[in-house]
């Protein structure tokens, strides 16, 4: 009898020592599994953070699976999605969903270059939050869905072992001021408010044949994300139309043998300063 009331003592103790753990560990989520070994129930439990790619998930056996907004893969009643719907103002993104961008980066000392001369356009154009620094690139593939931060990295490390060997990406740009870009309402898509247009070179499309083929992409009809419809380079993001009098000259034409993997959510110009890199990728 005196055991049993030991027993019931530790067994409220140890209720007791739970529920402090549980204040404890606030907001972060605890998932719980159990399953029956012999007479005994072992409980594993993760925890899972909302800091980025903070993750505990032990590891998987199921094979990530990138898609891109680009194609309708899933539905083939919709022919075309575009690949940079995620940036579109009305774009809607599913609860806990993340947006990753493939870029092609300029070589150094080209990328801190325009990295310059793209965040002083920001602070120029900037007023009430209407502008946004950002690397600067030509997007390979844009809109690819994840539903994790731990299948971002491990697309980062499919992306690395299937883009190496690819080669160096020639980059041509039209000889001709950087447009801005707008909608059919004629409201400007802050995204492509001042791009100069590439070429698509043979290297480039090669590049992004074997991207959306490492990144298990349908190979259905795709656009490269409008109004432009062109492979270009971007020098400001920002919801304020430049000066009619600026003319903002194009870059000049560079080689880039490296690509960068980057989340790129939020999908709207406030949430620019909140995309991160995920991983670099060599090309040769």
């Amino acid at each position: 009898m005196e055991k049993q009331k030991q027993q019931k003592k530790s067994r409220q103790r140890a209720k007791m020592s739970w529920r402090r753990l549980s204040a404890l560990l606030g907001d972060v989520e605890r998932l719980t599994t159990t399953e029956s070994i012999g007479r005994r129930n072992v409980v594993h439990r993760r925890t899972q953070s909302s800091a980025l790619f903070l993750n505990l998930d032990p590891p998987r056996a199921l094979r990530h699976r990138g898609r891109s907004m680009s194609v309708a893969d899933e539905l083939p009643s919709l022919l075309k999605y575009n690949p940079g719907s995620h940036l579109l103002d009305n774009f809607v993104a599913e609860a806990g969903c993340l947006f990753l961008s493939l870029w092609l980066l300029p070589p150094e000392p080209i990328r801190s270059k325009y990295a310059k001369e793209i965040s002083k356009l920001s602070l120029r154009y900037n007023q009430l939050g209407s502008s946004a620094p950002f690397v600067p690139h030509v997007t390979i593939v844009g809109s690819i869905r994840c539903e994790t931060q731990r299948g971002a990295t491990e697309l980062g490390k499919q992306l690395r072992k299937g883009l190496r060997g690819i080669g160096p990406i020639p980059c041509r740009f039209r000889k001709e001021p950087c447009e801005s870009m707008y909608d059919p309402n004629n409201n400007l898509v802050w995204s492509q408010s001042c791009v100069a247009m590439m070429e698509r070179s043979d290297e480039y499309m090669k590049l992004l044949a074997q991207s959306r083929q490492v990144l298990k992409l349908p190979p259905g009809e795709w656009i490269f994300p409008g109004p432009a419809h062109e492979p270009h380079f971007s020098k400001y993001y920002g919801s304020q139309s430049l000066s009619p009098t600026t003319s903002i000259q194009p870059p000049e034409d560079f080689i880039a043998d490296e690509a960068g993997l980057f989340l790129t959510t939020p999908g709207t110009l406030n949430g620019v300063s909140q995309w991160k890199e995920v991983t670099r990728i060599d090309l040769n």
